[in-house]
């Protein structure tokens, strides 16, 4: 049940979920974010430009951004499911 116990929730192998580890440094997160943000738009806005002159390089470019980027939100998301939700849910 939720809200039975006031101390911090730890997952089953005592480790803390993982953004805490960087609670006193909140610009880290904030940047993180922010480059996947940067990443997948800089693809989006070389979209138009390959589409348009159908350049290798471009393209390439853009594949990279996205698969990076991609790559990158699903292990976050992986690892905030694991370390957050999963928790929640599994602890209840």
């Amino acid at each position: 049940m939720l809200g039975r116990s006031s101390r911090k929730s730890v997952s089953k192998a005592g480790a803390l979920p993982l953004w805490s580890q960087f609670n006193d440094h909140p610009v880290i997160g904030a940047s993180f974010i922010s480059a996947l943000y940067v990443l997948v738009g800089l693809g989006a806005v070389l979209l138009p430009i390959a589409l348009a002159w159908l350049n290798r390089i471009v393209v390439s470019a853009i594949g990279v951004c996205w698969t990076v980027s991609g790559i990158v939100f699903a292990v976050f998301g992986a690892a905030n499911y694991f370390t957050h939700i999963g928790l929640i849910i599994n602890t209840a």
